[in-house]
């Protein structure tokens, strides 16, 4: 058996590599779409969440892009195709699979991906409708003194 190039050792590392950096922006990359708070301890709390998710998603990253684009290429080679070929192709598999997991991900984990803060918008305020007078004078007078006072002051 003859030992593999190094460009082919260079290819199967970057399985990992690109995998592991895969990860990574999954779990760290909502944290660039927070708003900005440098005098809360939320902002700090916030980067250790983010960081730890992108330390998970680096080393699951890793490993699923290793263990895919390994299993790709032996299965690619074992049914005859060449080295460079079953190289080739085990890396779009691994990138392919990486993408799929990375939305699978997102959609159970929807707190690794916060929502973009939009421009503030105030609401909509419709004209404020004009209603008629009411003719207080075209009323009975009311019964009562004080107000009858008042109803006497402003009528007659």
């Amino acid at each position: 058996m003859k030992r593999a190039s190094a460009g082919l050792w260079i290819v199967r590392i970057s399985w990992a590599l690109l995998g592991g950096l895969w990860g990574a922006w999954l779990g760290f990359g909502g944290y660039f779409r927070l708003p900005s708070n440098a005098d809360s301890f939320a902002t700090f709390f916030a980067t250790g969440f983010f960081s730890f998710f992108a330390v998970v998603g680096f080393a699951s990253g890793m490993a699923v892009g290793a263990l895919v684009g390994g299993l790709a290429e032996k299965l690619l080679r074992h049914l005859g195709v060449g080295t460079v070929g079953a190289a080739l192709v085990a890396t779009l598999v691994s990138a392919v699979v990486l993408w799929q997991v990375g939305s699978v991900v997102q959609a159970k984990l929807p707190g690794l991906r916060a929502l973009v803060p939009g421009p503030a918008v105030a609401p909509a305020v419709s004209p404020a409708r004009e209603t008629p007078p009411e003719q207080a004078c075209e009323k009975q007078p009311p019964a009562n003194s004080p107000q009858y006072a008042s109803w006497e002051a402003e009528c007659r």
